[in-house]
């Protein structure tokens, strides 16, 4: 009825609403439909392109925009992040050696320090740029299998390293031998221990493997024995042999009187009678001694006129058996030497 219309009308406009039962009639001015905001007559497919593109402008203006400042400030955060990791370091590290603590000990904390707050500046990056967590954890969610094993490998070498500072089984500074590689402990990190060669070449080896294979330890001990073989002739006089070789090694400064020298006759060879000359020294002084020892050996043994021979054999032949070699390599060179038989051409000439 029109008494039902107009009293849902009244309540549609104290609502602010226009009543559905009523769209042919013109709409009050503050009641008027919301815009689409398009500015384009209906119909005009041209201007809706123009106004598309013109949006798809702004929108990818807007995001470079957005982009470039991400990026700005994620260089920022990187760089400040980098300069202030550097000296935070820096910082650890002299406090460490203050309180006198292992140098390996030292490396370590340092190193497993690095890698966190590395880990923490990665984390302040990726904020900067306004990367979405949930798309970056989708790429590592995509990448779990090898991270998992990568990380699997790193926690074998973190755990490594720990083994070698609480064990010891090496400190910085040391000579070892282990993995197939020799030379001194430069540094062990939270991951690796580097090593360094005697010719200047830098080694890493993972923590892993170190701390569960055999280590030979060159520089555990303060004093170590040189082992030298010395080989003289047969007809050499064992007694002054001894005595020159027991002589030589208590002239050298650096041979310590305990533990006592050992020089013994150790073997009948196949050209010499081997001898063995075994003195103790200290760690620092192997390989100079080492060296000094066998010149100064060289030497003594010339001046009392005891040679050195080096490996030979004897071959004797009776009177017939000499005989017939000579005469089999003769009849071998005379073949060798023979000039090639003559070619023999006959012409026969017919009248």
């Amino acid at each position: 009825t029109n008494e039902e219309l107009g009293a849902t009308t009244a309540a549609a406009e104290q609502r602010g609403e226009w009543p559905t039962h009523r769209p042919h009639l013109p709409r009050p001015p503050e009641m008027a439909a919301p815009s689409s905001g398009s500015a384009c007559a209906d119909g005009d497919i041209g201007c809706a392109i123009t106004e598309f593109a013109l949006s798809a402008v702004n929108n990818a203006a807007e995001l470079a925009q957005k982009v470039a400042v991400g990026v700005i400030h994620a260089l920022i955060v990187l760089i400040v992040g980098y300069i202030v990791i550097k000296i935070v370091l820096w910082l650890l590290r002299r406090a460490l050696r203050r309180r006198k603590m292992d140098e390996a000990l030292v490396g370590y904390i340092n190193s497993l320090a690095s890698v966190v707050l590395k880990v923490v500046l990665f984390i302040a990056v990726v904020d900067a740029l306004e990367v979405e967590l949930i798309s970056l954890s989708a790429v590592l969610g995509a990448l779990s299998l090898s991270i998992g094993l990568a990380v699997g490998g790193m926690f074998g070498n973190f755990v490594g390293g720990f083994v070698l500072l609480i064990n010891k089984p090496i400190v910085v500074g040391d000579w070892i031998e282990a993995q197939g590689h020799s030379g001194a402990v430069k540094q062990i990190d939270v991951f690796h221990t580097v090593l360094l060669t005697g010719d200047n070449k830098t080694i890493t080896v993972p923590n892993g493997p170190l701390s569960t294979g055999s280590i030979v330890n060159y520089s555990r001990k303060p004093q170590r024995r040189i082992d030298m073989v010395v080989g003289v002739a047969y007809d050499a006089d064992l007694t002054q042999t001894k005595a020159i070789l027991t002589k030589v090694c208590q002239q050298n400064d650096k041979v310590l009187d305990e533990p006592a020298l050992n020089v013994q006759v150790h073997e009948l060879g196949d050209s010499s009678v081997n001898f063995v000359v075994r003195p103790w020294v200290n760690t620092a002084d192997y390989w100079s001694t080492y060296w000094e020892l066998h010149t100064s050996i060289k030497y003594a043994l010339d001046a009392a006129n005891i040679g050195i021979p080096f490996p030979q054999r004897d071959i004797h032949l009776d009177g017939d058996g000499l005989v017939h070699v000579m005469r089999k390599y003769a009849a071998e060179a005379q073949a060798r030497d023979a000039p090639p038989p003559a070619t023999t051409t006959t012409t026969t000439t017919t009248t």
